[in-house]
């Protein structure tokens, strides 16, 4: 884990504004989990703070070392505010998984970003 992706983990958001001025937002840990994948998946990043992570140049498309983007963990922990909000940020999710149906059940992504419409599954994972 690096500094910023710990100051992100214990919901520093002082400390993390400071590193992400000298830090790569899109270093990975060892399980290739960006500071991103840290700020979407924390319940102490406001939603504000993880537009500031975007700022800084965070790849919204980064797969970690088990195929998932930062979306598949906003599906899965913070739920419909930040999985929308990355909806809008990008148009385009891919995933040569396809792990991602099984994250969000219906999700459409139009033209304009900002006409998106995004229903989560909340079931249980496996």
């Amino acid at each position: 884990m690096t500094a910023l992706q710990y100051a992100i983990y214990l919901g520093q958001e002082d400390k993390a504004r400071l590193l992400l001025k000298r830090c790569d937002p899109n270093a990975g840990d060892e399980e290739g989990q960006t500071a991103f994948h840290y700020a979407v998946r924390s319940s102490r990043a406001s939603l504000g703070f993880i537009q500031l992570v975007v700022e800084a140049g965070a790849d919204l498309h980064k797969e970690d070392h088990s195929s998932k983007t930062p979306l598949h963990n906003a599906a899965q922990g913070r739920g419909r505010e930040v999985a929308s909000f990355l909806v809008e940020q990008a148009t385009n999710y891919a995933n040569r998984y396809q792990e991602l149906e099984k994250d969000v059940k219906k999700g459409t992504v139009a033209e304009s970003p900002a006409n998106t419409e995004i229903e989560l599954d909340f079931r249980k994972m496996d």
